[in-house]
């Protein structure tokens, strides 16, 4: 971690020194986390990597095709506070920010069901914004199986999946899809915000100063 950590205050100061751009320090640290994550899975015994080496090759996020928006989400867990955040954000082709939520939960112990709420928060975003094809892109595999009917399961996550299999049907056009962490940095430092606040926030066109530097550094 300690690695990641100064390759990102290294990439910060360059930022500074060549772009005059200051990024803000939970910024840096939560591409710290991203690069750690896609390093742990890079050293994974040969015959998993093989089995996911094709989605392995995307390291970082991309846009959808024109007319198509993605949605990416992420949860994450404070254990000794036993509270989640979630976060969600929608870009579309050009890469723009269209809208952002964060919102936070009791940590009941099950990762996957809090990964799996951040998926429903997500597909509640769009709301009135009219977007009829969306790809929606989470990290977690297990939940990226359970929407897509892979998997089955028994316990309290069923209803958040039969929840976001139902908010599927507003759209035209949807996909579930499984990334690496790398390409999930935005949703990520979302759900830390989330963790921070502890409350249901949706922004949509307008955004804080600490949100903007944050888009503006992925752009």
């Amino acid at each position: 971690m300690l690695v990641a950590i100064c390759w990102g205050i290294w990439s910060a100061r360059n930022q500074f020194i060549f772009k005059l751009k200051k990024e803000d320090p939970q910024i840096v640290l939560a591409k710290a986390e991203a690069i750690l994550k896609a390093s742990k899975r890079t050293h994974m015994p040969a015959s998993i990597h093989m089995d996911q080496q094709t989605r392995m090759l995307q390291q970082s996020w991309t846009p959808p095709p024109a007319g198509c928006y993605k949605l990416n989400v992420d949860a994450a867990t404070n254990r000794d506070k036993q509270i989640s955040g979630l976060g969600a954000v929608i870009r579309n082709a050009e890469g723009n920010v269209v809208a952002a939520a964060i919102n936070f939960s009791k940590f009941c112990g099950d990762v996957a069901y809090v990964e799996a709420a951040a998926m429903e928060l997500g597909l509640q975003v769009p709301g009135n914004a009219n977007l009829p094809s969306l790809i929606v892109e989470t990290d977690s595999q297990e939940v990226a199986g359970f929407v897509n009917n892979r998997q089955s399961s028994m316990t309290e996550i069923w209803w958040v999946v039969a929840a976001i299999q139902s908010l599927m049907k507003n759209f035209n056009h949807i996909k579930v899809q499984h990334i690496p962490r790398s390409c999930n940095t935005i949703a990520h430092f979302l759900t830390k915000l989330g963790q921070e606040k502890c409350e249901n926030v949706v922004w949509v066109s307008s955004y804080p100063s600490k949100l903007l530097s944050l888009f503006a550094s992925f752009t």
